[in-house]
């Protein structure tokens, strides 16, 4: 409890000091009702300026790249290329028209702690977390390239709409990237973000079976990545294939209309779907008796009973109870009623599948290691450390290099080399040369070189610039 006798408050002069007054600001609006008492909490505020970091640094990402392309938004070409965009974007455009249509809902209850959260929750989970890791291969495209300036658009859209229903929460923060930001890539703006129009729900942007078919996507990356966690298979790593068996026909729908999208954003070489009620091939599923609950029930019919269920189908037996609540097994020429509760069951999988479940059904990943999952995954390793360099010496995006990689390992450049292109292509690197542990380069001829350690490889990185 604060007390001023006591000394033990907090004045708002000195919170706007050390957090600021946009990150306050949104901590008072959506910390609770604004008829309800609340606690200062210092790590709640902290969650509020990493959630505001979050939309500054999605949106220096899009600065960044149109700023490279000389990008002009153009709402008309926006709406004219709607029906060619590609799945990401539509699910994108509709989704803020489903947030601007809750924020309106809650603003006019006067429920702005709800309506804050709804934008907040909007670009951390949506904007950030699914669109941008789809998107960010499309600004590698030529700058005339229509994906490229759909993605541009859509960005572009979303965080101008977004801007002005947070202007209430964040005034200093929207007012900034309005003026640095939206008017810099978009011609004849009022100079201030208040005197633009609150934005209203565009219908012809609104599509939830595509907003459904995406939640599919956020729950098979929750399940998918709880399943890797099982092995101890990161993210980073791909993997051979992931399978869901679906819980509905229309996650079946969904999931496939996805399929191109999963692969790359499960890290996954094949995606396969089932039908909920195919019981996987690779699953072995057997029955275990319950004896403190058949016991009395059977008494010395029991073991007769338990050596007819272990040649029973398990699948059919777990089925009929599941859709009558009871079955029939036979025993000795008698037929025995078996209720929900005598017996459970118990699904066995090799070792080199692990499972997890979903609201949309189970997901299986297979981990089974091979040449090519190490290639791939060794050189989108080298990928990321290579483009961090990059930015640790702020070299333009599209500025090529000549780029030299030694590795400790020999067996690791035969991997490299089996998708040298991709390395090239993706660190934008004119010359690329891979040598082994035995080579010995004058790294003293290069601007710029760096050691690095992926699990037990190293690699050492030596880089110039064009």
């Amino acid at each position: 409890k604060m007390s001023k006798s006591k000394g033990n408050v907090v004045w708002a002069k000195d919170a706007f000091d050390t957090v600021g007054a946009d990150p306050f600001r949104v901590f008072v609006l959506t910390r609770s009702a604004s008829w309800s008492r609340m606690n200062y909490d210092q790590k709640e505020i902290d969650l509020v300026r990493r959630n505001l970091d979050i939309l500054w640094n999605v949106t220096l990402f899009a600065e960044t790249y149109m700023g490279l392309d000389k990008f002009q938004f153009d709402l008309k070409r926006l709406k004219k290329s709607y029906k060619k965009a590609e799945l990401e974007d539509k699910w994108l455009l509709s989704k803020v028209q489903s947030v601007v249509g809750e924020f309106h809902q809650h603003m006019e209850k006067h429920l702005w702690h709800q309506a804050g959260r709804v934008l907040l929750d909007f670009i951390t989970d949506d904007l950030s977390r699914v669109y941008l890791p789809i998107v960010k291969k499309r600004v590698w495209l030529d700058s005339e390239n229509p994906k490229k300036i759909m993605a541009y658009d859509v960005m572009y859209y979303t965080l101008q709409t977004i801007l002005k229903c947070l202007n209430g929460f964040t005034p200093f923060l929207a007012e900034k990237l309005h003026r640095n930001f939206l008017m810099r890539f978009q011609n004849n703006l009022p100079e201030s973000i208040n005197l633009t129009d609150m934005p209203e729900v565009e219908k012809a942007f609104l599509d939830m079976n595509t907003e459904n078919a995406f939640d599919v996507l956020q729950e098979l990356r929750s399940s998918s990545s709880h399943a890797r966690n099982k092995k101890g298979v990161k993210l980073r790593h791909p993997v051979a294939k992931i399978t869901l068996i679906a819980a509905s026909k229309e996650v079946v729908e969904n999931a496939k209309s996805l399929k191109s999208l999963l692969l790359d954003d499960l890290n996954t070489m094949d995606f396969e779907v089932l039908e909920t009620d195919v019981m996987a091939d690779f699953v072995q599923l057997s029955i275990k008796p319950d004896y403190k609950v058949m016991g009395p029930k059977f008494k010395d019919k029991m073991k007769d009973l338990v050596d007819a269920l272990q040649k029973t189908d398990a699948a059919k037996l777990r089925d009929d109870l599941e859709k009558h609540g009871t079955a029939v097994v036979e025993v000795s020429g008698k037929k025995l009623k078996i209720e929900q509760g005598d017996v459970h069951f118990e699904e066995t999988l090799p070792e080199h599948l692990s499972h997890a479940d979903s609201r949309v059904g189970r997901v299986y990943v297979d981990i089974t290691r091979t040449r090519e999952l190490e290639a791939v995954g060794l050189v989108r390793d080298v990928t990321r450390r290579v483009q961090v360099m990059r930015k640790e010496i702020d070299l333009n995006v599209d500025q090529s290099i000549d780029v030299l990689i030694r590795f400790s390992e020999s067996e690791s450049v035969e991997l490299a080399e089996m998708h040298r292109d991709y390395l090239a292509a993706e660190t934008r690197a004119s010359s690329l040369e891979l040598v082994g542990p035995k080579s010995k380069p004058k790294w003293s001829t290069y601007d710029y070189a760096k050691e690095w350690e992926i699990d037990d490889l190293t690699i050492k990185v030596g880089m110039n610039p064009k």
